[in-house]
């Protein structure tokens, strides 16, 4: 219930989205992460008293020793000091309330109008149903208490209001179609049946839209693919809702689909009698067991696990071996792969398929490994002991005691314990069951290759077919469904990555007047690339955002200039040269960005050295980054040292394969310096190291080129001309000593300008063409002549 007395003037109080305070002179910066938790909580109790207790558990948990009540206060006094009016929390002997009207408070609103809307659609108005429902939906700008989820009581709430929230727009939808609007609420319901395919509720609603649309064929296309989905997830088939529904639209039966849409229809969900939504958590512990919680312990069964994510294209292999693991504990399988691979649907899929091979319960944590607020150890037990029946008071306070007594309530247990984004084999040993008739299912970026005898399964990219597959589900589109280039363009573009290929398939069920050519085509600018791949909550920038903040600043460094090259794959010494760091310091930071999955091994070159490769969309955030935090400058010196790394090791393979520099000529270029052995390993084989980095060989001259450094330019051209001579990269010869010879002259370089003319002459002798070597070589001449370049005038 509202508080009668409401502070004035009125401020409004935003969770969904951001959170964000507006007072009547605009908005209202709160000071610290602190107060926005704190009001969080305040307004996650709508109204209501909030003990102080729940308040300093929640906000400082066991990390407080000493006088939590008095930091409370302090708190409670910085929050009423930046409201600017300290009636707006109100306190007495049990702890503290927002005083708020429901409009003034967008959870408490949108709720308030969730309410009105069913009531409204439940006596049949339909129009003031659709309004209420839809400026319900109006207020949603983003996730709910977005970065406080590290509190799980603000967690739950926002989860309950993103369920509320599906509610909603599923009311809204019935009530457009009773309305009448079936062809334009089609695209609402494909993108909800192509995020839960197992929705038969969803699939239901769609089938009758495009029944009452007119798209008989596609309702019982829909059907079809419906009952595949749960025959090959669940070995079931449809319901006898839309089994009905099917045979209805068979025989045309026009009378009964309006019938069985009020079957879909869910039960509302009853508000509280304050009329402002659901109640506040509870929080009420269980009986204290003594100070192990072990003897007496309850014998609860948590059952922690959400509920499965989007669709599975392609993993079925990955499926099946996952979940023949889990047949046979104690087991510990570890699924890695890089952001937005579908490594915590994969596992969220398999721990509910096997779910009661468990039957002492499922435990689950995010553990936030790849960001910079992770889950320690000791706060995921705290959270697992409390699932487990372990009273609050009982929990003990150290990490190894806490572990002892999660180990000690599943040693005769089966439960499964799904650890979701873990950093390392640090953040998850704790965690592991001892019980036999245990098995712990762990998803993370890196490989976690040191924890004793786990599975390992890496996700790559999908195949070709499989993401088309996907496309085609989420979007229901025979075009895509029946494959063909624009289809293959499109998911190469997204580069096979689920997540991309699910934000690209959404934006086109949501908008059915797009083309997939259209989309192509806004997908093509890589300068816009990461913008368009991004629809509601889902985001491919977000995702890799993640990862490269829990990076050290090295690996952020490296995974920013790692961006700017422009070659298929590249060696460990690049990254050497890019951080003006030794070799094995080098090495060890990028072996970071491959554990955080950033970057991909590659396999072996013609001369043993591991390669490297970095996904198209992971480049493009990249160069983001180093646009973006980059110092001026820093981004064109890494390159400076690039090319003059290539320079050290061209000019020296030369000299290895020819015995001296009698063919070629050398400018004052930069050079970048290897220690010697790294050196020598490298060119023990001259011409397999310049066969293995011909492109970025290439590469390197056109990025000296566009940096100026003419004498970089033209001599690393000209130290090149060895490997394509020798292998006959007729192509390669003139592109780069074309690219070099326009470079110099932009550049006012007459000496690499001849050098360049030489150059080119030369490689129309080699092509027989001597006609039109004869006049690069005389204008070659004369300019050596003028600077006084015995060597230059003897070679041309």
């Amino acid at each position: 219930m509202s508080p009668a007395i409401h502070p004035e003037p009125s401020v409004k109080f935003q969770v969904i989205g951001d959170i964000t305070v507006v007072g009547g002179m605009g908005p209202v910066p709160l000071a610290s992460r602190r107060q926005e938790q704190l009001l969080g909580l305040l307004i996650c109790w709508r109204g209501r008293t909030v003990p102080a207790e729940t308040l300093t558990d929640a906000l400082w948990g066991e990390r407080l020793a000493s006088r939590p009540g008095k930091n409370l206060q302090v708190l409670v006094h910085r929050l009423r000091r930046t409201l600017g009016h300290a009636d707006h929390i109100r306190h007495d002997r049990s702890g503290y309330a927002l005083l708020a009207r429901n409009a003034e408070v967008d959870a408490w609103h949108f709720t308030d109008l969730a309410e009105r809307g069913r009531r409204a659609l439940g006596r049949g108005d339909a129009e003031t149903a659709s309004a209420l429902l839809q400026e319900a939906l109006g207020l949603w700008r983003g996730p709910a208490y977005p970065g406080l989820h590290d509190i799980s009581q603000l967690a739950e709430a926002a989860q309950h209001l993103d369920q509320e929230r599906r509610r909603v727009l599923t009311d809204r939808i019935d009530a457009e179609m009773a309305l009448g609007g079936h062809a334009e609420v089609i695209p609402e319901l494909a993108a909800l049946l192509a995020e839960d395919p197992l929705a038969e509720s969803s699939a239901a609603r769609l089938m009758v839209a495009m029944h009452r649309a007119g798209q008989r064929a596609g309702a019982l296309g829909v059907y079809r693919r419906t009952r595949s989905v749960l025959a090959e997830e669940l070995g079931v088939e449809p319901g006898p809702l839309m089994r009905e529904l099917e045979g209805a639209i068979l025989r045309g039966d026009e009378d009964l689909v309006p019938v069985l849409l009020r079957q879909v229809r869910p039960v509302s969900v009853v508000a509280d009698q304050t009329g402002t939504g659901p109640a506040p958590p509870k929080h009420t512990a269980p009986p204290d067991h003594g100070a192990t919680g072990q003897e007496g312990a309850p014998a609860q069964v948590p059952a922690l696990l959400p509920a499965p994510i989007g669709d599975l294209t392609g993993r079925d292999a990955e499926l099946r071996q996952i979940t023949g693991m889990l047949l046979n504990p104690p087991v510990v399988c570890v699924v890695s792969g890089m952001p937005g691979v579908g490594k915590t649907a994969l596992a969220v899929r398999a721990a509910q398929r096997m779910r009661d091979r468990f039957p002492d319960g499922q435990l689950f944590v995010n553990l936030r490994g790849a960001g910079t607020e992770r889950i320690e150890p000791h706060q995921a037990l705290g959270r697992f002991l409390r699932a487990l029946g372990v009273a609050g008071t009982a929990v003990p306070d150290s990490l190894d005691e806490r572990a002892e007594v999660f180990r000690g309530l599943l040693s005769d247990r089966r439960v499964l314990v799904v650890l979701d984004d873990a950093a390392d084999e640090a953040q998850v040993e704790p965690l592991l069951p001892a019980g036999g008739g245990c098995a712990v299912l762990i998803t993370s970026r890196g490989r976690l290759t040191a924890l004793p005898a786990a599975n390992l399964i890496a996700l790559g990219m999908l195949s070709t077919g499989a993401a088309i597959e996907l496309l085609s589900t989420i979007t229901g589109r025979v075009e895509l469904g029946a494959g063909g280039p624009d289809a293959e363009e499109l998911a190469e573009l997204c580069d096979r990555l689920p997540l991309a290929l699910r934000i690209a398939g959404a934006r086109l069920a949501a908008g059915p007047h797009w083309t997939v050519s259209r989309l192509i085509s806004r997908l093509a600018a890589e300068h816009d690339r990461l913008d368009e791949l991004t629809h509601g909550a889902l985001s491919v920038r977000a995702g890799l955002a993640l990862g490269y903040s829990g990076l050290t600043e090295p690996g952020r460094s490296l995974y920013r200039r790692v961006g700017l090259l422009e070659t298929p794959d590249f060696a460990a010494w690049v990254a050497a040269a890019l951080l003006d760091a030794g070799t094995r310091k080098a090495e060890d930071v990028l072996e970071s960005l491959v554990d955080a999955q950033l970057v991909e091994y590659a396999g072996t070159d013609g001369i043993g050295e591991p390669r490297y490769r970095i996904h198209d969309l992971v480049r493009l955030h990249a160069r983001e980054r180093a646009v973006a935090d980059e110092a001026p400058g820093a981004a064109d010196e890494a390159l400076t040292r690039l090319t003059g790394a290539y320079l050290t090791l061209a000019e020296r393979a030369h000299r290895l394969q020819y015995g001296g520099d009698y063919t070629v000529l050398h400018g004052r270029g930069y050079r970048w310096d290897f220690e010697e052995p790294t050196a020598a390993r490298l060119l023990a084989d001259p011409a397999g190291w310049l066969r293995s980095e011909r492109l970025g060989l290439v590469a390197a001259v056109e990025q000296a080129a566009r940096l100026g450094l003419s004498d970089t330019c033209w001599d690393l051209a000209m130290s090149t001309v060895t490997l394509f001579e020798s292998q006959g990269h007729f192509d390669d010869w003139a592109r780069t000593s074309e690219t070099a010879l326009a470079t110099a002259r932009r550049m006012g370089d007459p000496r690499g300008e001849a050098a360049m003319r030489y150059s080119l002459g030369t490689l129309e002798i080699f092509r027989q063409r001597y006609a039109t070597a004869r006049p690069h070589f005389e204008a070659a001449l004369p300019i050596f002549e003028s600077a006084g370049d015995l060597h230059g005038q003897a070679l041309a």
